[in-house]
């Protein structure tokens, strides 16, 4: 709720409610789990369920588990239209839109806590199984995103030989000597080494951007891009079933996704193909061979030269130093 209203202040209201009601959609626990359509045999229980209903306080007393499947899709559903509807007919004022967004977000918050707060004092398998079936997305893109990281903090290369890494810059040469060192390499230096390459995002970003040696940015390119897709840390099954779950709520068919790929390739192909073709005449003036056959692992590379010769602009070193006066407020300063 805290982002969508920092959202609101910093933006002008009718031009950024899409994102809004986009954020909305996925970050409601169930929305994007469910159809948006309420199968005709739950509908006609709608209107006993109890965490439909207005109150002040949660009626505890009557919430069982078979409410809260039936209950949060009706509520999403009702609560999807009625921002929707925000959406067409808002004005652009703060109290116009905060006012009912936030009344949107709090009905929904009041509901769903209801729904926590009842597993957490009268946990029963049956509640268990509603809650899990409503978190299931959510607990899918969190395995999601812990493959991902497991399988990143698995990568390590060390490098011992000072020309595999030309092109680093100093900054790029500490970092990596001093993950070396908190791997068992104690002696390890930025000018000596030995350096140790990761697939967290300064080493991978400054190898892809600065190592001249281009059998190591392909290394590291294809192992990032590859991560998380094989053995205990895969997460095809993951990603096919994330799939499923949130299609009702991003495209509603396949043809509708192939009609917004092609109008953002149409739009944007001309401008792609002529920096594109720059940046070949820029790799070609360079004598480099790889000129006429730019990969993913050299397109970064040589963007980040080309914009250099453009603009002369060069990576700064920024460090943190520490401030030994206990008198001043910051305990750091950050120096170029």
């Amino acid at each position: 709720m805290a982002t969508l209203v920092h959202t609101l202040r910093s933006s002008t209201p009718k031009s950024r409610l899409s994102s809004i009601h986009l954020s909305f959609r996925r970050r409601s626990p169930a929305v994007a789990s469910f159809s948006d359509q309420v199968p005709s045999s739950i509908s006609t229980t709608i209107k006993d369920n109890p965490l439909l209903k207005d109150f002040k306080f949660p009626p505890f007393d009557v919430i069982d588990a078979s409410h809260v499947r039936p209950g949060m899709r009706a509520l999403l559903k009702k609560l999807d239209n009625d921002l929707t509807e925000l959406e067409k007919t808002v004005e652009p004022t703060w109290l116009k839109l905060s006012e009912p967004l936030e009344r949107i977000i709090d009905r929904l918050s009041v509901v769903w806590g209801a729904v926590n707060h009842l597993k957490a004092v009268k946990d029963t398998p049956e509640l268990r199984s509603a809650i899990e079936e409503i978190q299931e997305l959510a607990k899918l893109s969190k395995k999601y995103g812990e493959n991902i990281m497991d399988a990143t903090k698995k990568y390590r290369k060390l490098i011992t030989d000072k020309k595999e890494i030309e092109g680093l810059p100093a900054t790029a040469r500490g970092f990596a000597a001093q993950t070396a060192s908190s791997e068992g390499h104690e002696n390890a230096t930025a000018e000596n080494g030995p350096w140790m390459i990761t697939l967290d995002a300064p080493s991978f970003v400054s190898v892809i951007q600065h190592a001249k040696n281009r059998a190591l940015r392909e290394e590291i390119y294809r192992v990032y891009v590859t991560r998380a897709s094989s053995g205990d840390l895969d997460n095809t099954p993951i990603i096919d079933q994330i799939l499923k779950l949130s299609m009702a709520t991003k495209m509603a068919t396949v043809g509708k996704a192939e009609e917004l790929l092609e109008k953002l390739r149409s739009a944007s192909w001309n401008a792609a193909v002529q920096d594109m073709e720059e940046l070949k005449e820029f790799v070609r003036s360079q004598g480099a061979p790889e000129a006429d056959e730019l990969t993913h692992w050299d397109i970064t590379f040589w963007s980040e030269r080309l914009r250099e010769s453009k603009y002369e602009i060069h990576e700064v070193p920024f460090l943190f130093i520490p401030h030994t006066n206990s008198q001043h407020k910051f305990r750091y300063l950050f120096v170029i």
